[in-house]
């Protein structure tokens, strides 16, 4: 945990803390998190691999490969890593809400379907995410999905402390989904609950 964040914070003092000579596996990640952080790609993707080589089972440097590949436009191939990483941890819900970004930004039907189908679970852990809700508006909405985009945009404004619009999302959403569902019924439970708080 040391060894990460100073790869994060302070690359360049980690690169200095921990040399190449330094071959435990907590200097290596630091070191590749480090070269990551420093726009050095390709030396970080070979010191993560060298990691996983070892240990294909941490999801922890799954999930680092996933994100050096996903925040240099390479979504398609941190797929892969985030996905096995999900599959160690399963009970993460952040690391199923990295997956279902890295997705939805391939622009596929079925990465779509995969995406929807992790963010709900990781409702389950991450309810008070709004980035787990701004990722469902995006993926319900690819899908043409008005009634679960509408209640996914309240659940935002309510995170968001916006009584207006989410009162009017739910209020969509009531309208498109189907009554008696548990997303109907959630709906209505924000209207009603958006109603039983004292105005400021």
């Amino acid at each position: 945990m040391v060894a990460k964040l100073y790869g994060f914070i302070a690359p360049d003092l980690a690169l200095q803390r921990f040399s190449e000579a330094d071959r435990s596996v907590p200097a290596r990640y630091a070191r590749a998190i480090a070269l990551y952080r420093k726009g050095n790609l390709g030396s970080a993707l070979l010191t993560i691999d060298g990691l996983l080589k070892e240990y294909p089972n941490d999801p922890y440097f799954n999930e680092v490969r996933g994100q050096m590949l996903y925040e240099n436009g390479r979504a398609a191939e941190a797929v892969t890593s985030y996905r096995r990483a999900v599959q160690l941890l399963p009970a993460s819900g952040i690391l199923k809400i990295d997956l279902a970004r890295a997705l939805l930004d391939t622009n596929t039907p079925q990465n779509d379907v995969e995406a929807i189908r992790n963010l709900e679970l990781a409702v389950q852990q991450e309810t008070g995410s709004f980035e787990l809700w701004r990722l469902l508006a995006a993926g319900y909405s690819k899908q043409n999905n008005a009634g679960m985009t509408s209640l996914a945009r309240a659940e935002m404004a309510i995170l968001r402390g916006q009584r207006a619009e989410a009162q009017s999302h739910a209020a969509a959403a009531e309208r498109s989904l189907q009554p008696g569902t548990p997303a109907w019924q959630r709906a209505q439970d924000i209207k009603a609950y958006i109603n039983s708080r004292p105005r400021r």
